[in-house]
Protein backbone atom coordinates (compact mmCIF):
# COMPACT_ATOMS: atom_id res chain seq x y z
CA UNK A 1 0.00 0.00 0.00
CA UNK A 2 1.33 3.45 -0.97
CA UNK A 3 2.08 5.71 1.98
CA UNK A 4 0.31 9.04 2.25
CA UNK A 5 3.65 10.86 1.89
CA UNK A 6 4.45 8.99 -1.32
CA UNK A 7 1.01 9.92 -2.60
CA UNK A 8 1.64 13.59 -1.77
CA UNK A 9 5.01 13.44 -3.55
CA UNK A 10 3.44 11.99 -6.71
CA UNK A 11 0.76 14.65 -6.72
CA UNK A 12 3.38 17.38 -6.20
CA UNK A 13 5.36 16.20 -9.23
CA UNK A 14 2.26 16.16 -11.42
CA UNK A 15 1.23 19.57 -10.16
CA UNK A 16 4.72 20.98 -10.80
CA UNK A 17 4.49 19.95 -14.45
CA UNK A 18 1.15 21.70 -14.77
CA UNK A 19 2.71 24.80 -13.19
CA UNK A 20 5.31 24.79 -15.97
CA UNK A 21 2.40 25.11 -18.36
CA UNK A 22 1.03 27.99 -16.31
CA UNK A 23 4.40 29.75 -16.47
CA UNK A 24 4.39 29.39 -20.25
CA UNK A 25 0.86 30.80 -20.37
CA UNK A 26 1.74 33.87 -18.30
CA UNK A 27 4.87 34.47 -20.39
CA UNK A 28 2.79 34.31 -23.56
CA UNK A 29 0.24 36.82 -22.24
CA UNK A 30 2.85 39.32 -21.03
CA UNK A 31 4.87 39.10 -24.24
CA UNK A 32 1.68 39.46 -26.28
CA UNK A 33 1.00 42.73 -24.46
CA UNK A 34 4.58 43.97 -24.90
CA UNK A 35 4.77 42.98 -28.57
CA UNK A 36 1.27 44.18 -29.38
CA UNK A 37 1.06 47.46 -27.47
CA UNK A 38 4.12 48.61 -25.55
CA UNK A 39 7.08 48.12 -27.88
CA UNK A 40 5.29 49.14 -31.13
CA UNK A 41 4.16 52.37 -29.43
CA UNK A 42 7.69 53.13 -28.25
CA UNK A 43 9.08 52.34 -31.72
CA UNK A 44 6.54 54.58 -33.44
CA UNK A 45 7.19 57.49 -31.09
CA UNK A 46 10.95 57.07 -31.47
CA UNK A 47 10.75 57.11 -35.27
CA UNK A 48 8.56 60.22 -35.19
CA UNK A 49 11.02 62.12 -32.99
CA UNK A 50 13.99 61.02 -35.11
CA UNK A 51 12.49 62.78 -38.14
CA UNK A 52 13.04 66.12 -36.36
CA UNK A 53 16.66 65.45 -35.48
CA UNK A 54 19.81 66.13 -37.39
CA UNK A 55 22.84 63.86 -37.44
CA UNK A 56 26.24 64.07 -35.82
CA UNK A 57 27.52 64.50 -32.24
CA UNK A 58 26.17 68.04 -31.86
CA UNK A 59 22.61 66.75 -32.20
CA UNK A 60 22.87 64.92 -28.86
CA UNK A 61 22.87 68.19 -26.88
CA UNK A 62 19.80 69.76 -28.51
CA UNK A 63 16.39 70.34 -26.96
CA UNK A 64 14.86 68.06 -29.58
CA UNK A 65 17.09 65.23 -28.41
CA UNK A 66 15.98 65.84 -24.86
CA UNK A 67 12.40 65.76 -26.09
CA UNK A 68 13.05 62.39 -27.77
CA UNK A 69 14.48 61.01 -24.54
CA UNK A 70 11.49 62.14 -22.51
CA UNK A 71 8.97 60.84 -25.06
CA UNK A 72 10.61 57.43 -25.12
CA UNK A 73 10.83 57.32 -21.33
CA UNK A 74 7.13 58.12 -20.87
CA UNK A 75 6.10 55.55 -23.48
CA UNK A 76 8.14 52.77 -21.85
CA UNK A 77 7.19 53.68 -18.28
CA UNK A 78 3.49 53.71 -19.15
CA UNK A 79 3.70 50.42 -20.99
CA UNK A 80 5.69 48.66 -18.31
CA UNK A 81 3.26 49.83 -15.63
CA UNK A 82 0.54 48.14 -17.66
CA UNK A 83 2.59 44.94 -17.83
CA UNK A 84 3.15 45.09 -14.08
CA UNK A 85 -0.59 45.34 -13.39
CA UNK A 86 -1.34 42.39 -15.67
CA UNK A 87 1.28 40.15 -14.09
CA UNK A 88 0.41 41.27 -10.55
CA UNK A 89 -3.25 40.38 -11.00
CA UNK A 90 -2.41 37.03 -12.60
CA UNK A 91 -0.03 36.19 -9.75
CA UNK A 92 -2.63 37.03 -7.12
CA UNK A 93 -5.07 34.62 -8.76
CA UNK A 94 -2.34 31.98 -8.97
CA UNK A 95 -1.49 32.23 -5.27
CA UNK A 96 -5.14 31.72 -4.29
CA UNK A 97 -5.46 28.71 -6.60
CA UNK A 98 -2.19 27.26 -5.28
CA UNK A 99 -3.21 27.61 -1.64
CA UNK A 100 -6.55 25.97 -2.30
CA UNK A 101 -4.96 23.14 -4.28
CA UNK A 102 -2.42 22.41 -1.54
CA UNK A 103 -5.09 22.34 1.19
CA UNK A 104 -7.40 20.21 -0.96
CA UNK A 105 -4.61 17.75 -1.71
CA UNK A 106 -3.74 17.43 1.97
CA UNK A 107 -7.38 16.93 2.93
CA UNK A 108 -7.81 14.35 0.18
CA UNK A 109 -4.87 12.29 1.39
CA UNK A 110 -6.01 11.49 4.93
CA UNK A 111 -9.05 12.10 7.16
CA UNK A 112 -7.66 15.02 9.15
CA UNK A 113 -8.68 18.66 9.33
CA UNK A 114 -6.44 20.92 7.24
CA UNK A 115 -6.52 24.72 7.03
CA UNK A 116 -6.71 26.77 3.83
CA UNK A 117 -5.17 30.27 4.17
CA UNK A 118 -7.61 33.09 3.50
CA UNK A 119 -7.53 34.48 -0.07
CA UNK A 120 -6.59 37.93 1.27
CA UNK A 121 -3.48 36.41 2.88
CA UNK A 122 -2.51 34.63 -0.30
CA UNK A 123 -3.00 37.66 -2.55
CA UNK A 124 -1.02 39.84 -0.15
CA UNK A 125 2.06 37.71 -0.84
CA UNK A 126 2.42 39.34 -4.26
CA UNK A 127 2.53 42.86 -2.85
CA UNK A 128 4.34 42.22 0.40
CA UNK A 129 7.12 39.81 -0.55
CA UNK A 130 9.96 40.46 -3.01
CA UNK A 131 11.27 38.25 -5.82
CA UNK A 132 15.06 37.82 -5.59
CA UNK A 133 15.25 40.90 -3.39
CA UNK A 134 13.04 43.14 -5.55
CA UNK A 135 9.35 43.88 -5.19
CA UNK A 136 7.27 43.25 -8.29
CA UNK A 137 6.55 46.93 -8.96
CA UNK A 138 10.23 47.83 -8.52
CA UNK A 139 11.38 45.19 -10.99
CA UNK A 140 9.12 46.50 -13.76
CA UNK A 141 10.19 50.09 -13.05
CA UNK A 142 13.84 49.05 -13.22
CA UNK A 143 13.25 47.01 -16.38
CA UNK A 144 11.78 50.08 -18.03
CA UNK A 145 14.91 52.02 -17.10
CA UNK A 146 17.20 49.24 -18.36
CA UNK A 147 15.31 49.07 -21.64
CA UNK A 148 15.47 52.84 -21.98
CA UNK A 149 19.23 52.86 -21.38
CA UNK A 150 19.87 50.17 -23.99
CA UNK A 151 17.64 51.85 -26.58
CA UNK A 152 19.21 55.28 -26.10
CA UNK A 153 22.70 53.85 -26.43
CA UNK A 154 21.82 52.50 -29.88
CA UNK A 155 20.02 55.69 -30.89
CA UNK A 156 23.04 57.81 -29.95
CA UNK A 157 25.41 55.53 -31.85
CA UNK A 158 23.23 55.78 -34.92
CA UNK A 159 22.94 59.55 -34.71
CA UNK A 160 26.68 60.08 -34.27
CA UNK A 161 27.43 57.79 -37.22
CA UNK A 162 24.91 59.62 -39.40
CA UNK A 163 22.66 56.64 -40.00
CA UNK A 164 19.20 56.89 -41.52
CA UNK A 165 16.07 56.82 -39.39
CA UNK A 166 15.29 53.29 -40.60
CA UNK A 167 18.73 52.02 -39.59
CA UNK A 168 18.50 53.60 -36.15
CA UNK A 169 15.06 52.12 -35.61
CA UNK A 170 16.36 48.71 -36.69
CA UNK A 171 19.06 48.96 -34.03
CA UNK A 172 16.28 49.15 -31.45
CA UNK A 173 13.54 47.05 -33.02
CA UNK A 174 15.69 44.46 -34.76
CA UNK A 175 15.52 43.22 -38.34
CA UNK A 176 12.94 41.03 -39.98
CA UNK A 177 15.71 38.87 -41.45
CA UNK A 178 16.78 37.93 -37.91
CA UNK A 179 13.17 37.62 -36.72
CA UNK A 180 13.85 40.77 -34.64
CA UNK A 181 16.22 38.85 -32.36
CA UNK A 182 19.06 41.32 -33.07
CA UNK A 183 17.42 44.41 -31.58
CA UNK A 184 17.32 46.02 -28.15
CA UNK A 185 13.69 45.04 -27.64
CA UNK A 186 14.59 41.35 -27.80
CA UNK A 187 16.90 41.66 -24.80
CA UNK A 188 13.93 43.02 -22.90
CA UNK A 189 11.73 40.15 -24.07
CA UNK A 190 14.24 37.61 -22.77
CA UNK A 191 14.51 39.35 -19.41
CA UNK A 192 10.73 39.61 -19.08
CA UNK A 193 10.29 35.94 -19.95
CA UNK A 194 12.86 34.85 -17.36
CA UNK A 195 11.40 37.11 -14.68
CA UNK A 196 7.81 36.07 -15.36
CA UNK A 197 8.66 32.37 -15.09
CA UNK A 198 10.59 33.03 -11.90
CA UNK A 199 7.81 35.15 -10.41
CA UNK A 200 5.15 32.49 -11.04
CA UNK A 201 7.40 29.89 -9.44
CA UNK A 202 8.25 32.18 -6.54
CA UNK A 203 4.75 33.23 -5.56
CA UNK A 204 3.16 29.81 -5.98
CA UNK A 205 5.98 28.54 -3.73
CA UNK A 206 5.13 31.27 -1.21
CA UNK A 207 1.49 30.16 -1.30
CA UNK A 208 2.57 26.56 -0.68
CA UNK A 209 4.70 27.62 2.28
CA UNK A 210 1.84 29.64 3.75
CA UNK A 211 -0.39 26.57 3.52
CA UNK A 212 2.27 24.38 5.11
CA UNK A 213 2.68 26.89 7.96
CA UNK A 214 -1.08 26.93 8.56
CA UNK A 215 -0.95 23.15 8.99
CA UNK A 216 2.33 22.94 10.87
CA UNK A 217 0.84 20.77 13.61
CA UNK A 218 0.36 17.97 11.04
CA UNK A 219 3.41 18.45 8.81
CA UNK A 220 6.83 17.25 10.00
CA UNK A 221 8.92 18.60 7.12
CA UNK A 222 9.09 19.90 3.56
CA UNK A 223 10.69 17.75 0.88
CA UNK A 224 12.57 19.39 -2.00
CA UNK A 225 11.36 18.06 -5.37
CA UNK A 226 13.52 18.75 -8.42
CA UNK A 227 12.32 18.33 -11.99
CA UNK A 228 15.10 15.91 -12.86
CA UNK A 229 16.25 15.94 -16.47
CA UNK A 230 19.40 16.93 -18.32
CA UNK A 231 18.75 20.62 -17.62
CA UNK A 232 18.53 20.27 -13.86
CA UNK A 233 21.30 22.31 -12.25
CA UNK A 234 23.72 20.66 -9.76
CA UNK A 235 22.27 22.66 -6.85
CA UNK A 236 18.70 21.47 -7.45
CA UNK A 237 19.77 17.91 -8.21
CA UNK A 238 21.70 17.72 -4.93
CA UNK A 239 18.69 19.00 -2.95
CA UNK A 240 16.18 16.63 -4.55
CA UNK A 241 14.51 14.41 -1.98
CA UNK A 242 15.98 16.19 1.04
CA UNK A 243 14.04 17.84 3.83
CA UNK A 244 14.59 21.56 3.61
CA UNK A 245 14.37 23.91 6.58
CA UNK A 246 14.51 27.49 5.30
CA UNK A 247 15.76 27.36 1.71
CA UNK A 248 12.92 26.76 -0.75
CA UNK A 249 12.44 26.89 -4.52
CA UNK A 250 12.98 28.78 -6.70
CA UNK A 251 16.72 28.42 -6.11
CA UNK A 252 17.62 30.53 -9.16
CA UNK A 253 15.95 32.24 -12.14
CA UNK A 254 13.82 29.81 -14.19
CA UNK A 255 14.02 27.19 -11.42
CA UNK A 256 11.50 24.38 -11.97
CA UNK A 257 11.71 22.79 -8.53
CA UNK A 258 8.81 22.44 -6.14
CA UNK A 259 8.17 20.98 -2.68
CA UNK A 260 5.98 18.32 -1.13
CA UNK A 261 4.78 18.16 2.49
CA UNK A 262 5.77 15.21 4.65
CA UNK A 263 3.03 14.40 7.15
CA UNK A 264 3.73 13.20 10.67
CA UNK A 265 2.88 9.65 11.68
CA UNK A 266 -0.24 8.93 13.71
CA UNK A 267 1.91 8.66 16.83
CA UNK A 268 3.61 11.99 16.17
CA UNK A 269 0.29 13.74 15.63
CA UNK A 270 -1.28 12.05 18.63
CA UNK A 271 -4.17 10.54 16.67
CA UNK A 272 -5.64 7.31 17.96
CA UNK A 273 -5.96 4.45 15.50
CA UNK A 274 -9.71 4.21 15.99
CA UNK A 275 -10.08 7.83 14.78
CA UNK A 276 -8.90 6.95 11.27
CA UNK A 277 -10.11 4.41 8.70
CA UNK A 278 -8.04 1.23 8.78
CA UNK A 279 -6.56 1.83 5.33
CA UNK A 280 -5.25 5.26 6.38
CA UNK A 281 -3.64 3.94 9.54
CA UNK A 282 -1.22 1.85 7.51
CA UNK A 283 -0.29 4.72 5.18
CA UNK A 284 0.58 7.29 7.86
CA UNK A 285 4.10 6.10 8.59
CA UNK A 286 5.67 9.58 8.79
CA UNK A 287 8.54 8.51 6.50
CA UNK A 288 10.14 10.68 3.82
CA UNK A 289 9.49 8.98 0.45
CA UNK A 290 12.38 8.27 -1.92
CA UNK A 291 12.87 10.85 -4.64
CA UNK A 292 11.67 10.08 -8.15
CA UNK A 293 13.11 11.27 -11.46
CA UNK A 294 10.76 12.88 -13.95
CA UNK A 295 11.14 10.07 -16.55
CA UNK A 296 10.51 7.47 -13.85
CA UNK A 297 7.42 9.32 -12.70
CA UNK A 298 5.98 9.69 -16.20
CA UNK A 299 6.68 6.07 -17.09
CA UNK A 300 4.58 5.04 -14.10
CA UNK A 301 1.56 7.04 -15.30
CA UNK A 302 -1.21 5.89 -17.60
CA UNK A 303 -1.27 7.05 -21.23
CA UNK A 304 -4.17 9.33 -20.36
CA UNK A 305 -2.17 10.98 -17.57
CA UNK A 306 0.88 11.32 -19.84
CA UNK A 307 -1.31 12.98 -22.47
CA UNK A 308 -2.79 15.29 -19.86
CA UNK A 309 0.61 16.42 -18.56
CA UNK A 310 2.54 16.73 -21.84
CA UNK A 311 -0.27 17.15 -24.32
CA UNK A 312 -1.26 14.27 -26.64
CA UNK A 313 1.16 15.14 -29.47
CA UNK A 314 4.23 15.61 -27.28
CA UNK A 315 3.33 12.58 -25.17
CA UNK A 316 3.10 10.47 -28.32
CA UNK A 317 6.49 11.69 -29.53
CA UNK A 318 7.98 10.99 -26.10
CA UNK A 319 6.55 7.45 -25.98
CA UNK A 320 7.88 6.72 -29.47
CA UNK A 321 11.35 7.96 -28.53
CA UNK A 322 11.30 10.79 -31.09
CA UNK A 323 11.36 13.49 -28.41
CA UNK A 324 13.15 13.40 -25.06
CA UNK A 325 11.94 15.17 -21.95
CA UNK A 326 15.03 17.36 -22.09
CA UNK A 327 14.08 18.52 -25.58
CA UNK A 328 10.65 19.66 -24.40
CA UNK A 329 11.67 21.14 -21.06
CA UNK A 330 10.24 24.48 -22.22
CA UNK A 331 7.62 22.75 -24.31
CA UNK A 332 5.02 21.74 -21.74
CA UNK A 333 1.69 22.76 -23.13
CA UNK A 334 0.53 26.28 -22.37
CA UNK A 335 -1.92 26.04 -19.49
CA UNK A 336 -4.00 29.09 -18.50
CA UNK A 337 -4.94 29.31 -14.83
CA UNK A 338 -8.57 28.47 -15.59
CA UNK A 339 -7.48 25.23 -17.26
CA UNK A 340 -5.08 24.41 -14.43
CA UNK A 341 -7.86 24.98 -11.92
CA UNK A 342 -10.21 22.70 -13.87
CA UNK A 343 -7.65 19.90 -14.07
CA UNK A 344 -6.77 20.23 -10.40
CA UNK A 345 -10.38 20.62 -9.28
CA UNK A 346 -10.09 23.99 -7.52
CA UNK A 347 -11.90 27.30 -7.82
CA UNK A 348 -10.06 30.40 -9.02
Amino acid sequence: MVSVNKLLLDRAIRHALFLEGLKASEVREILRFLNGDVLPDATERLAAKLTRLGRGPSTLATSRMRELVETLRVSLDTGFRGAFVRLRDALKDATVAEGRWQAKTLAGSVSLDFVTPAPVQLRALVSERPVAGEFLREWWKDESARTMKRALAQVRIGIVEGESIDNIVRRVKGTRAADYADGVWNTTRREVESFTRTAVGHYTAQARDLTYEANGDLIKGIQWVATLDLRTCPICASLDGTLTEEERPPAHPNCRCTTAPVLKSMEEIGVKARDLPEAERRTMDGKVPASTTLPEWLEGRSRAEQDEVLGPTRAGLWRSGELSLDQMVRGFRVLPLSELARLEGVEV
